[in-house]
């Protein structure tokens, strides 16, 4: 698991970040001062800035708020795996100032979103959707079905559906040469919903359990 503590918020949240490569399942994650369990969090926030750093799909930030107030100060904070304390990332010095609130909040806040991201950012970042894996495991017509679901919220209608299991069968498109297809289509470009996050109810591209 890589990951690691990015700083202090306000309101007595440590921010920062865990990723298991090849996995789209929120990581676990405590943070330990002194010996001590002091917050906890899934790590399933999305951030901008993780998705362009190639950290799977963006959603592994954490906003994980302290249980106990730190001792005035420096502070050596560490992140955890839950379920076997094994250390994600280096340990971190954060001051930790009473009252808290007067922490000025950092630029990390404006980076953690929940929810969606742009087309253009799912453009650039296809690899993270393991589209291969997912057409060999959903046979053609499945997958093609799941794209056109996943991106135009409808089915493939049946002339679209032969026409692209034939191009996939021939290599002339391959799976994240066709979702891109799909994804830059003049039908999805007139659309305004976001896509779907993969923690998402409707999300269909979910990982299994690959730890």
């Amino acid at each position: 698991m890589l990951g690691g503590i990015d700083g202090l918020l306000q309101n007595r949240y440590v921010a920062g970040w865990a990723w298991r490569p090849g996995s789209t399942r929120a990581c676990h994650v405590r943070v330990i001062s002194a010996g001590e369990i002091v917050a906890e969090a899934l790590a399933d926030l999305y951030r901008a800035d993780l998705l362009r750093a190639g950290k799977g799909l963006g959603h592994c930030g954490f906003q994980a708020r302290l249980r106990v107030d730190l001792p005035a100060g420096d502070n050596v904070l560490a992140l955890v795996e839950a379920a076997t304390g094994s250390a994600v990332g280096p340990e971190v010095a954060v001051a930790y100032t009473l009252p808290l609130e007067s922490v000025p909040l950092t630029p990390l806040a404006a980076l953690i979103r929940r929810g969606t991201w742009s087309d253009e950012d799912v453009l650039a970042n296809l690899a993270g959707f393991h589209l291969e894996q997912h057409c060999r495991e959903m046979g053609l017509p499945h997958f093609v079905d799941v794209v056109f679901r996943y991106i135009l919220g409808r089915w493939a209608e049946e002339a679209s559906l032969a026409s692209y299991v034939r191009a996939l069968r021939s290599g002339d498109l391959t799976p994240d040469s066709f979702f891109a297809e799909v994804l830059v289509s003049a039908e999805r470009k007139r659309m305004t919903a976001p896509l779907p996050s993969p923690f998402d109810a409707h999300f269909p591209f979910r990982s299994a359990d690959r730890v």
